[in-house]
């Protein structure tokens, strides 16, 4: 973009004279980097270029043929939606203009097909999704959903309508949306077995400051530092398994800094850097047994079964389930000067200040990397599928284990790997980004992770 000197953005396709540039005049130069995204099944990507313009590939039904939109899609922002693994629903892709609007593509029961709200999508500032909807907030504190209905995404209860109003923060689970108002208030909306209920709970959510969701529930964090949690209170027994009932860590929950949530459980760290966890053991909610080690806790990062700390002193606490990177005893003398953890569904790999990387975990997730630890080196990022890692170095060159089928074997489209410069992963895929504007893509075939290599340039 060039951007004048009292931050003007200038038009692509006019002259610098039909801007009104004159001779003396100073404009500068914003240059992006390209961003690859891909929905939660990995089935198609999606890749905004240096210019705006969005390349996408894989299956056609799932948001792989954006060519019915391609004239709309330029000056794109953003495709992604915030959240781990939350970038897209199962099938569609919802992107964000520079002008605020909304452009979509992709199955239609997933939200691929935004015409009914289209006029409603201006000014749009974020996007939250669940397994098949959409939310939109706007900039006037509006919320637009669309995609089905029974994942929260078509409101014809004008009762709900007229309560998504004033927001200013969405949540969701897999199939919920939760809605934080500027008056602090929080409402839900969307599938019941998801926590899209909060009627009985509307005199405590109050003075919310944060929402997190899980796969079932979610954790609510108000203003004074305290939790709520929540999930579906047709079965009010399924509440512990899926972390929908906090109360027996209610007493610990009190200063919290921050919530994360695995798949069904959830963790907060509270400002002196303890730990509370809660809901399913199996995926790390109860944390009894290393609870003498959760201090100076900085980061928390969560797979789909177990949590890992990251302390302050660069060591690293995992819990929850063993088999899957609840259990680090094998690698804790390596876990020091840790700079950055990713993970896959069932493992963890840290990113150590010495640019070497440890893995625990499923051995089938990418948690045994022994095979190629001698050439994890010099790394300076490592991105995680569902069930493999993928490692670039800075010589350009990529570095992969764990599950072949998931991109844990590069072997095919090993010789195109090299003056890589950026690296992106879906569920069973991975895309690496070269520094000549090409991408080079590998993974399981079917979803859209192809051992192709795609020329598409994007300077």
């Amino acid at each position: 973009a060039l951007v004048t000197s009292n931050g003007k953005i200038l038009h692509v396709s006019n002259t610098l004279a039909d801007e009104g540039i004159e001779d003396g005049d100073t404009v500068s130069v914003i240059v992006r980097d390209v961003e690859v995204y891909a929905h939660k099944l990995g089935r198609a990507f999606a890749a905004i270029t240096t210019d705006g313009s969005v390349v996408t590939w894989g299956s056609s039904e799932n948001g792989g043929d954006s060519s019915s939109v391609k004239e709309q899609l330029q000056d794109i922002q953003t495709i992604k939606v915030p959240g781990p693994r939350k970038q897209a629903t199962v099938g569609a892709f919802a992107a964000i203009r520079g002008d605020g609007k909304v452009i979509t593509w992709g199955s239609v029961e997933c939200g691929g097909d935004s015409t009914s709200v289209e006029a409603l999508l201006e000014d749009v500032v974020s996007i939250q999704a669940t397994h098949k909807s959409y939310a939109a907030l706007r900039r006037d504190g509006r919320v637009i959903t669309w995609g089905s209905g029974a994942y929260g995404g078509d409101l014809d209860n004008q009762d709900i309508i007229r309560e998504l109003q004033d927001v200013r923060k969405i949540g969701s689970t897999t199939g919920a949306f939760a809605a934080i108002r500027n008056d602090g208030t929080c409402f839900t909306w969307g599938s019941l077995s998801f926590g899209g209920n909060t009627e009985t709970m509307k005199d405590v959510l109050q003075d919310v400051r944060d929402v997190v969701g899980a796969s079932r529930a979610f954790a609510a964090v108000r203003g004074d530092g305290t939790v709520l949690s929540w999930c579906c209170k047709l079965w009010p027994d399924f509440e512990g398994i899926v972390g929908g009932d906090s109360e027996a860590a209610q007493a610990q929950l009190y200063d919290v800094q921050q919530v994360i949530a695995s798949t069904h459980a959830f963790a907060a760290i509270r400002s002196n850097g303890d730990v509370v966890t809660w809901g399913a053991p199996g995926c790390g909610g109860d944390s009894k047994a290393v609870l003498h080690q959760l201090r100076d806790v900085k980061t928390i990062y969560a797979n789909s079964f177990a949590f890992a700390a990251l302390r302050g002193d660069g060591t690293v606490v995992s819990w929850g389930d063993s088999a899957y990177g609840g259990d680090s005893r094998t690698v804790q003398s390596q876990l020091e000067s840790v700079q950055h953890i990713e993970t896959t569904g069932g493992a963890f790999a840290a990113l150590k200040l010495d640019k070497t990387v440890v893995a625990w975990g499923g051995a089938d997730h990418g948690g045994d990397n022994s095979a190629v630890a001698g050439k994890l080196t010099d790394v300076q990022q490592v991105s995680g599928s569902l069930q493999a890692f993928a490692a670039l170095k800075s010589d350009g060159s990529v570095v992969t284990w764990g599950s072949p089928e998931f991109g844990g074997d590069s072997s095919a489209v090993q010789e195109k790997l090299h003056d890589v410069h950026r690296l992106f992963s879906a569920m069973r895929a991975f895309v690496a980004v070269r520094a000549d504007g090409t991408f080079v893509t590998w993974g399981n075939l079917p979803f859209g992770g192809p051992t192709t290599y795609l020329e598409h340039g994007y300077y």
